[in-house]
């Protein structure tokens, strides 16, 4: 039998992975509808209404973000494709009220280098060439723990991007965010 224990913050302690049913993988977009049946969202439009969020009667275990941008100008690490964003991009974790329960991102990401800042970060890249990506992988559980959402309380893991990310912004091509983890039933 496996222990869950969990800290004030919501976060767990200890988390299994074996015997994990493929039925309960959780490949999730952020979406500016929450769900995961939702389109795949382009997200670049200058909103901080792009979010993850389980049904009432589930939770889901985030354990990774991935990141990917598109764009000719990823060359210089020192932007964000065109240049830098005048405000950047957060991410937190927020309650049914809006308010932020965490904040994973104290520092903004205005500029592509800025996702390394961050613990569980192992992975930032981008080319050189036109239509270069850019990748980022976040591990939480490298930085100590996975992100408990949770439905029942109408958790939402909420990705903010005032900036326009497109044409007659950071220029950007495409720009999608994507969550893996596991659903849990409550």
């Amino acid at each position: 039998m496996t222990r869950w224990t969990t800290d004030s913050s919501g976060f767990y302690s200890a988390v299994p992975r074996k015997d994990l049913s493929p039925a309960n993988r959780l490949d999730h977009p952020f979406t500016l509808e929450g769900t995961k049946d939702g389109f795949f969202d382009h997200v670049a439009s200058g909103t901080t209404g792009y979010f993850v969020t389980p049904p009432v009667n589930q939770e889901y275990v985030v354990t990774r973000l991935l990141i990917y941008g598109e764009d000719g100008n990823f060359s210089n690490a020192a932007q964000y494709g065109g240049g830098t964003l005048p405000t950047g991009i957060a991410l937190t974790l927020d309650d049914a009220n809006g308010d932020i329960i965490y904040n994973f991102t104290p520092i903004r990401i205005d500029r592509a280098y800025l996702w390394g800042l961050y613990a569980g970060v192992d992975a930032v890249s981008s080319g050189d060439a036109q239509a270069d990506p850019l990748l980022v992988r976040w591990t939480f559980n490298k930085a100590g723990n996975d992100v408990i959402v949770n439905g029942f309380r109408g958790e939402k893991l909420q990705l903010h991007i005032p900036d326009n990310m497109g044409s007659g912004g950071a220029g950007l091509d495409a720009h999608y965010a994507l969550v893996h983890g596991w659903i849990r039933d409550l």
